[in-house]
């Protein structure tokens, strides 16, 4: 085989910020090699410290509920100790506690609160390698809080930055991730509870407008987020969520503090990215397109343009019934972009290759909250690759209206990418057409 030249990358996506290993990593486990020797010590008169306040703390009831006697803890590894091959097992099963989720600084840990002692006296005096590995790559234990479910941000900046609705506020709960189906139990009821004292309302994952639902409602978000979260998965971890409309910021901060909430993050719109393109619409005639040609499934504003109608091979029922509030300006700029490609570009020679489209009206103008109900449009979008198994390339030129943390991701894009891979299509998402007034950071599925 010929030999291709090889050129310089102009605009690398990753750039590498340290100089190669000499050698090869250790993939041998964790050894005795493997000790932090020069922190070990420190760690554990830290670590063991930091447990038993832990469990002196809620011995004096001081601090938030507990789901069948455990409770989470965030366990921050040191920067160098991040990676999967590090994870510190060995020392939490020795007080039969477990991993059940990563965490931004390391892992969550659900533990039994009688056996935080016992942990405390092995992170002092534990003599196995393993153990002593663990030890001396952790950095510090502290309890899940108020902190962790708001992402360091204050209460009034949450509650500010969530869409106003009939009732209060939107936000989307996530239940906290417990292996013990015992403990997942306790959440539920707890959770319940605190509907039935009006701390939130569940909403109806039916209804594309917010609609307030009783908790044992069949179409209530929560007894949807406990149905996902009561199965039984052999042992892994049940995650589930639910939108929830909280009535106040104190109402708020209580449900942060039940110790049945993993996260709580605002609500935003979802909306169209910015324009597609710029300059006048290309001028070549709609090409002729036949039954044999690939479909393109744009979900968008709709269209109203009449010129690309005969490349239009479906219109999908409505998610965004009334055409005064679809961002139909976007869609048919998306309808254009899809059959004239080639035309627009004039950057890149791009073969004429034609499609037909499939329209879904799913997106509302800026200034309209038609997108919030998140549950709604998931289900929409369910059913719409149901309904239409030949189309394989889906456009979606839409994104949450927030700016997202650095090592934030969008729950809205991980549904699409766990739709993607049930119904083996690919979605391209436009996530890079941002004016300079509008947030840096989209957040990544």
């Amino acid at each position: 085989m010929a030999e291709t030249e090889r050129r310089p990358v102009l605009g690398p996506v990753l750039t590498l910020k340290k100089n190669p290993l000499s050698k090869d990593p250790n993939a041998g486990g964790k050894n005795r090699e493997s000790i932090n020797q020069s922190r070990l010590q420190k760690q554990r008169g830290v670590l063991s410290k930091q447990i038993e306040l832990i469990h002196e703390t809620y011995q004096n009831q001081q601090t938030g509920r507990l789901h069948a006697g455990r409770l989470p803890l965030v366990v921050d590894m040191f920067d160098d100790k991040l990676a999967p091959s590090w994870k510190p097992q060995d020392l939490f099963s020795l007080a039969n506690a477990q991993l059940i989720a990563p965490w931004p600084s390391g892992y969550l840990v659900e533990a039994e609160i009688d056996r935080l002692p016992l942990l405390a006296k092995a992170t002092r005096d534990s003599g196995n390698v393993a153990t002593q590995v663990d030890i001396g790559n952790i950095e510090a234990i502290s309890e899940h809080s108020q902190n962790e479910v708001f992402r360091d941000k204050a209460t009034k900046r949450i509650w500010k930055s969530a869409i106003k609705v009939d009732g209060g506020r939107l936000f989307h709960l996530a239940f906290m991730p417990f292996k013990d189906i015992d403990a997942r139990n306790s959440v539920v009821d707890h959770l319940r509870e605190l509907s039935e004292e009006n701390i939130f309302s569940p909403t109806d994952i039916r209804k594309r407008e917010i609609t307030l639902a009783k908790h044992d409602d069949r179409n209530s978000s929560l007894a949807e987020g406990f149905r996902q979260y009561l199965r039984n998965d052999f042992g892994q971890t049940s995650y589930g969520r639910a939108s929830i409309v909280v009535p106040n910021k104190t109402a708020l901060r209580n449900l942060a503090l039940s110790g049945s909430a993993l996260r709580i993050n605002p609500v935003r719109p979802v909306s169209a990215t910015t324009p597609p393109g710029s300059g006048k619409e290309p001028d070549p005639e709609v090409p002729a397109t036949t039954d044999n040609d690939p479909i393109v499934g744009l979900i968008d504003g709709g269209m109203t343009a009449r010129r690309y109608e005969t490349a239009l091979a479906w219109r999908h029922k409505h998610y965004i019934e009334k055409v005064a509030e679809a961002d139909t300006s976007h869609g048919n700029q998306v309808a254009s972009l899809a059959v004239h490609g080639y035309a627009w570009n004039n950057h890149l020679q791009l073969p004429e290759l034609n499609c037909r489209i499939g329209i879904a009206q799913a997106i509302a103008k800026r200034g309209h909250h038609a997108n919030v109900a998140a549950e709604a449009f998931i289900i929409y979008l369910e059913n719409l690759f149901r309904s239409h198994p030949e189309v394989k390339v889906w456009n979606l030129s839409f994104n949450e209206d927030i700016c997202c943390e650095q090592d934030e991701m969008s729950q809205l894009g991980h549904d699409i990418a766990t739709l993607a891979r049930k119904h083996r299509i690919l979605p391209v998402i436009s996530a890079g057409n941002r004016r300079t007034d509008q947030p840096p950071r989209i957040f990544p599925p």
